[in-house]
């Protein structure tokens, strides 16, 4: 007996996306074809392989490049079919049957099918294959290692995926580009350990060329199981600094940039030919407290801290109308998310009183980890540290600031040498379990996770499992509103805010609608007005 599958738990909210200037975001003109798009991106991405790439610039240009089973609405957010045409699960929810859409080939012209799907699978999971040796699979890792059982073909177009437990999010990890995106069994036995310069894959563009330093030029698939996009090719040039890119917007010389902070936002929206578009958030912002260090094992001092920080301030200082608070590691925009948990009020006389009822009358001292470049959920980067340290100094909380490149605070933080640290969350998919699980399980807590609190609460893991296993949304989000209020009490991670996903465009781009997620950007479905 099988049950057909559907979206069992994705963005609650309609995503809408807000224009706030410029022309609307419908196009005026009848869709042409034809044309080059120029897109000014922030970072140069480290890969283009999805399966390995941390990088969100990597993986949007996969996004174009590769397809996955099931793949997230643009409009909406909602679960629709891709490389799979249909899927069900078995009645005990272990067996996932996915129908793979037929006729379809690789840029290379060699044919997707069940085959194909299985070796993009092995080559992940399994230590004794040839291509194994190419990882690390880091998607597979964090998300299927300890779920995934098995990945088999039944016929040639059926492929059957064995998990060890229901899990009510699958849908939504399948559909993410990363590892379950389709690559050319071929092309990654022709280029091996450098699969990840020359992509092949069966999206609606082709790979065409990566000028180190420079650009990454993808050209239309003309022959796409739904037909060719409307522009003929995408360049992608790298130009780090917000400031110059948006000149170079301004002066046409790009057509669409994104990853842009307050101030950029400013000088944009005054031009009148420059399109704003601003997306529902889907990420967090926070500052965790290490609670297996003192001071911070005590409750109280957690509180003080709480109590210490104008979290209103900042946001309106540093992001503007890009920003909002957050309250709850759930962004608002998703289900599940706790709109009933209020802030902590901003009282630096009480955090004093907190601070001597937990022995510190005059204070600490302590250190305060921060990254050094802006991040997504965080265009201000370090800058959010001085702010926040300003707060601190004012209760008697002396922090000094530590700043290391991104990659070394990191690997600081999985090492647990953190007392406080900031950190923050994209969305991989559209599933709170991406954010409660990854921040709140004490699973989480033990390297190589992000729970960076190192908290654990048998009651709310108890929750999130719980949770994991439950398809019904409602009975889903009573458990992480529960959860929510439990993690709050605690008061180890001082949410902070959200952002809201900003795009600039130039005036000829027409339809250009944003993907929920910020790591998925797609072009096929613009065109340019002459």
């Amino acid at each position: 007996m099988v049950l057909k599958a559907r979206n069992v738990f994705g963005i609650a909210v309609l995503i809408g996306v807000l224009v706030l200037s410029g022309t609307s975001l419908l196009a005026a003109d009848e869709p042409r074809y034809g044309g080059t798009l120029i897109y000014g991106a922030a970072t140069e991405p480290s890969g283009l392989d999805p399966a390995i790439t941390f990088s969100t610039g990597g993986q949007r240009m996969a996004s174009n490049i590769l397809e996955t089973p099931l793949r997230l609405r643009d409009s909406d957010g909602a679960l629709e079919p891709a490389l799979a045409e249909s899927w069900e699960v078995s009645a005990d929810g272990l067996t996932w049957v996915f129908n793979l859409r037929q006729g379809v080939k690789f840029h290379d012209g060699t044919p997707f099918n069940a085959e194909a799907f299985v070796f993009n699978a092995d080559r992940q999971m399994n230590p004794e294959n040839p291509y194994n040796q190419y990882g690390p699979w880091v998607y597979w890792e964090w998300l299927y290692r300890n779920l995934v059982v098995g990945v088999k073909a039944a016929n040639e177009y059926t492929v059957e995926i064995e998990i060890n437990t229901p899990f009510a999010p699958f849908l939504n990890y399948i559909a993410f580009p990363g590892a379950f995106s389709m690559s050319s069994p071929t092309a990654i036995k022709k280029w091996e350990g450098e699969y990840g310069t020359q992509p092949v894959g069966t999206g609606r563009f082709k790979f065409k060329e990566w000028i180190r330093g420079d650009h990454i030029t993808l050209a239309a698939n003309e022959d796409h199981w739904e037909g060719r996009p409307y522009i003929d090719q995408v360049v992608t040039r790298f130009i780090p600094d917000n400031t110059v890119r948006s000149a170079a917007l301004i002066r046409g010389e790009i057509d669409l940039m994104l990853d842009f902070g307050k101030t950029a936002y400013t000088v944009l929206s005054a031009k009148p030919d420059i399109r704003i578009i601003l997306s529902p958030p889907v990420n967090i912002s926070y500052l965790a407290m290490n609670i297996r260090q003192k001071p911070f094992d005590d409750v109280l001092v957690r509180l003080a801290v709480q109590h210490a920080i104008n979290k209103e301030e900042i946001v309106q200082s540093l992001y503007g109308d890009l920003g909002e608070v957050s309250n709850v590691p759930i962004p608002r925009s998703m289900a599940g998310h706790h709109s009933g948990i209020e802030a902590y009020k901003y009282d630096p006389e009480l955090s004093k009183k907190l601070l001597a009822a937990a022995g510190y009358p005059d204070g600490f001292d302590t250190e305060l980890a921060i990254y050094d470049a802006p991040r997504g959920y965080n265009p201000a980067g370090s800058e959010l540290a001085e702010v926040v340290q300003s707060y601190l100094a004012a209760v008697g909380i002396n922090a000094e600031i530590a700043v290391a490149d991104y990659t070394s605070h990191i690997a600081m933080t999985q090492r647990r040498e953190h007392k406080m640290a900031f950190y923050g969350w994209n969305a991989d998919h559209l599933d709170p379990d991406g954010f409660i699980y990854t921040f709140c399980h004490s699973e989480s807590a033990e390297p190589g996770g992000y729970n960076m609190p190192l908290y654990a609460n048998p009651e709310v893991d108890a929750l999130i499992d719980r949770a994991q296993v439950v398809t019904d949304i409602d009975a889903r989000t009573e458990l992480y509103l529960r959860a929510q209020e439990i993690v709050n009490a605690g008061a180890a991670w001082l949410w902070l805010s959200s952002t809201k996903p900003a795009f600039a465009i130039s005036p000829r781009v027409q339809n250009f609608i944003p993907n929920p997620l910020p790591v998925i950007l797609h072009f096929d479905r613009l065109w340019l007005s002459e």
